[in-house]
């Protein structure tokens, strides 16, 4: 169309919504559609994906290797001022949340020490040469002996009296979000990082679980969780697999003869699917960076991570740095599809099901 002097173009726009619906509704069919064929939930989202309704299911390429320091910083220096992105930020926040949990006293032992030695030796030698009556002696003497004691009971049992209330800051966001408190969107942004990042990885979540009205105190461990589907195979097992499928692929026996009998670690950790597993671990504790700037919920995932490591042969100097790869993979991801983890987050809270989920990551494809 011509006006004056100015050209203006006239685009015909398609409604996406329709097209949004139309995909939800095929998702939704899809996974509660109870076939004779038995499929899995992992088969009936690969089927999705073949016949065109699915498109970043599963899309991401997993080629895990060890990532220093160094070069973690270099990719996170403009966001983030620590030195170690992954030591500064991510373990440090799990570390701060274990020793403020309930049962974990190691990190004030040595000053507890002190204390209980001190008031028992002055409930002993001090109280005694007191100028006072008996039984004010007594008394003065059962509270220095057993305070320190009911002190740690009362810690263990009650730690919110221990605590301080206060949670972190979260940056300034114009998100819908806001309208949540702090502790209940750091756990949506941290279940949704663990669901969007296992879902560009291929493992299906089948649910996820945010506190109930009961149970909303972060630092205490929430009733929150994602329920995601791998089989984690033994390492004879997958060594096994790795053989056999480079045997057959090979067509000559000078290709059998020189291959190696024993299968590269990156070959153990790609073919185990441990890659993607460790992204998914660490993605919940990387959007919470992005949210907030610091992470607090590591304490679960981590052991996990390093127990996946740990299974595979990974030498205990080497994990850290596999685990910095995994960190930097969820870190470019959640950055990359940074819309469809506010969404999912959003979702989260108002108790949307998994394939609602799903379809606002596939939105991406329709905005982009």
């Amino acid at each position: 169309v011509i006006c004056g002097r100015k050209r203006i173009y006239v685009r015909k726009f398609y409604y996406v919504e329709n097209a949004a619906e139309v995909r939800l509704e095929k998702i939704k069919t899809s996974l509660e559609d109870d076939d004779a064929l038995k499929r899995s939930f992992k088969d009936k989202l690969d089927d999705l994906k073949s016949n065109g309704v699915l498109q970043l299911w599963g899309d991401t390429l997993i080629e895990p290797s060890p990532v220093s320091s160094k070069e973690l910083q270099l990719f996170t220096r403009t966001s983030f001022s620590a030195t170690d992105y992954f030591k500064d930020i991510i373990l440090r926040g799990a570390q701060l949340q274990l020793s403020s949990g309930p049962g974990n006293l190691d990190k004030n032992q040595p000053l507890l020490t002190f204390l209980i030695t001190a008031s028992v030796l002055f409930a002993a030698l001090c109280v005694p040469q007191l100028p006072i009556n008996s039984g004010m002696k007594n008394i003065l003497g059962l509270v220095f002996l057993f305070g320190p004691f009911l002190f740690i009971g009362l810690q263990l049992l009650i730690p919110d009296l221990f605590r301080s209330q206060s949670t972190p800051s979260a940056t300034a966001s114009t998100s819908t979000l806001s309208i949540y408190s702090s502790d209940e969107e750091r756990i949506a942004f941290h279940e949704a990082g663990h669901f969007v990042a296992g879902y560009l990885c291929g493992i299906p979540i089948m649910e996820y679980s945010l506190p109930t009205a009961n149970n909303k105190n972060y630092l205490n461990g929430p009733n929150a969780g994602t329920a995601l589907i791998a089989s984690i195979p033994d390492l004879q097992t997958v060594i096994q697999s790795i053989s056999s499928s480079s045997s057959t692929s090979s067509s000559n026996i000078n290709a059998l003869r020189n291959a190696s009998p024993t299968p590269s670690l990156k070959e153990i950790l790609r073919a185990s699917r441990t890659g993607s597993l460790l992204i998914v671990s660490m993605a919940g504790m990387v959007a919470e960076t992005l949210r907030f700037g610091d992470s607090f919920g590591g304490v679960e995932d981590l052991p996990l991570a390093y127990s996946l490591l740990r299974q595979y042969g990974v030498p205990e100097g080497q994990r850290d740095d596999y685990l910095r790869w995994a960190v930097l993979k969820a870190l470019a991801l959640l950055r990359l599809h940074r819309d469809a983890l506010e969404a999912v987050a959003e979702a989260m809270l108002q108790n949307k099901e998994v394939a609602e989920c799903m379809n606002y990551i596939e939105e991406q494809v329709t905005r982009t």
